[in-house]
């Protein structure tokens, strides 16, 4: 009798691991991912923020006129001004998509801008929750002892 009650508590831990394990590394997966393309995102808005600037070397406008010229820096000045709005849009919906997971990072994606500084502490913190994925970064409440709400 009691042979029988360990094989099928070990076949129901065994059904209960095969259900659970299988989920779980999905949902790491899943977090994962989102965790790369807010990086991602972060970084391609660092890089269009830095970026080319819209100036184009003599040696390629020597056979130009200058209104060509002027038109060409226009053109530069006008995509760069794009890559960067489209870039700040992707950083703050990638971010938005965390909000399950870090919900503290509300203060980087519901706003106008991402300053300079900022973004460099937002790369920093996605790089570093990325290792744990799954963990709930909350903000402390001021109710459980803290003085003004800060990321925890």
């Amino acid at each position: 009798m009691i042979p029988s009650l360990v094989a099928a508590l070990a076949s129901l831990l065994g059904v209960a691991l095969g259900v659970y394990l299988p989920r779980r590394f999905d949902q790491r997966f899943a977090a994962r991912a989102r965790y790369d393309a807010a990086l991602t995102a972060a970084c391609k808005l660092q890089a269009a923020r830095n970026g080319i600037s819209p100036d184009v070397k003599e040696q390629f406008t020597r056979a130009m006129s200058p209104e060509e010229h002027a038109r060409i820096l226009q053109d530069l000045a006008v995509d760069s001004v794009k890559r960067f709005l489209q870039a700040a849009v992707d950083a703050r919906t990638t971010l938005a998509e965390l909000h399950p997971y870090s919900p503290d990072l509300k203060k980087y994606w519901d706003k106008f801008e991402i300053t300079p500084d900022e973004l460099e502490e937002l790369i920093v913190i996605l790089t570093e929750r990325r290792k744990r994925p799954l963990k709930r970064h909350r903000l402390k409440s001021i109710a459980s002892g803290g003085g003004a709400p800060t990321p925890g």
